[in-house]
């Protein structure tokens, strides 16, 4: 699974410098290698839909979700998204972020999403900019509770929190 991570955080950014919010023009090296990952992974332009049938696969995954943190399965992937099976799925629309550890490789892959369906203990979402890749000896001293600063507007003393 960690190869297939790795080939779709390539795609996303790919598609995501071609279309997305900070459109970028491709170079011919990367519209190529483009093209051959469309080939390669699938996709029908929509986030998996619901499935039963992989009730009990997947790969431990963390995302976030109001409040806080919820942790889930990632039971399919297409270029388009991801489906999640998690005890409480997240309202469709929600923006979020799927954090993703491959060790094999020795990274950790961020992609920020929309979450485009949710059915019971399944949710599907979409890839909603770019992803990012942090080499995991980096990630896990660091991990996912670092301070924010949190700027309220009410003078100039910034407030701090754990997140």
């Amino acid at each position: 699974m960690d190869e297939v991570i790795d080939m779709l955080f390539d795609y996303v950014q790919l598609a995501a410098k071609a279309t997305g919010r900070n459109r970028a023009p491709l170079t011919a090296e990367e519209r190529g290698r483009l093209l051959a990952l469309t080939r390669m992974i699938p996709g029908d332009g929509s986030a998996p839909g619901p499935d039963d049938s992989d009730a009990d696969d997947g790969v431990p995954v963390q995302l976030t979700a109001p409040g806080g943190f919820e942790t889930a399965r990632l039971v399919a992937v297409s270029r388009d998204g991801m489906r999640l099976r998690l005890a409480h799925p997240v309202a469709a629309g929600t923006a979020t972020v799927v954090r993703v550890i491959a060790p094999a490789l020795g990274y950790e892959f961020a992609f920020p999403c929309r979450v485009a369906w949710c059915d019971r203990d399944q949710m599907g979402i979409e890839f909603d900019g770019a992803p990012t890749k942090t080499p995991l000896a980096l990630a896990l001293t660091i991990g996912w509770n670092r301070q924010l600063d949190l700027r309220t507007g009410w003078g100039k003393r910034a407030i701090v929190a754990a997140a």
